[in-house]
This record gives C-alpha cells, structure tokens and sequence, in this order.
C-alpha cells in the first residue's frame, strides 16, 4: 500500500485550518473533473482529491491521519509491520 501525503495533494502545510482545506478541495476538485479539464490523468487526480479532502475535513479522520504521519516519521509503521509479518 502506497502512502500518500494527503496534504501536499491539496497543497496544504498540516496547520491549515478546515476553512483552506475546503478552499484548496474546491479550487482543485475544478481543476482536476473530469467534465472540465482536457489534461491527462484527470479522473486519477480528481479522486485523489477527493480522498484527501475526505480523511482532512474530517476531525476525526484526520487526527488519526496525523497520529500515522507522526508514527511513520519516527520510524514505528516499520517496525511494527516487520515484527508481524513473521506470524
């Protein structure tokens, strides 16, 4: 499974408040429809917007996006993952 920075996908810092995550969910949801743009890939992006606004407009989802992105910087998603999979 693939990480991905939900906050760079809206091009966001992670202090944004829930009012700028909308903005920048907006601004790109424009960009990036399928409907509207001409450029490559958009239903790929388009979906992966809408993913990252799903999990960050949520409080709930997102403390616990945070708590993983904290928990993968320090280095415990691996080795929580290398001490299981000798089950």
């Amino acid at each position: 499974m693939e990480f991905i920075d939900y906050y760079s996908v809206l091009g966001v810092v992670p202090t944004t408040d829930a009012k700028a995550i909308k903005t920048a969910y907006r601004k790109l949801g424009r960009k990036y429809h399928p409907d509207v743009s001409k450029l490559p890939n958009t239903a790929e992006m388009f979906k992966r917007v809408a993913e990252a606004y799903a999990v960050l407009h949520s409080t709930e989802k997102r403390a616990k996006y945070d708590a993983y992105c904290a928990a993968r910087r320090h280095g415990f998603i691996r080795l929580v993952r290398a001490n299981t999979s000798g089950r």
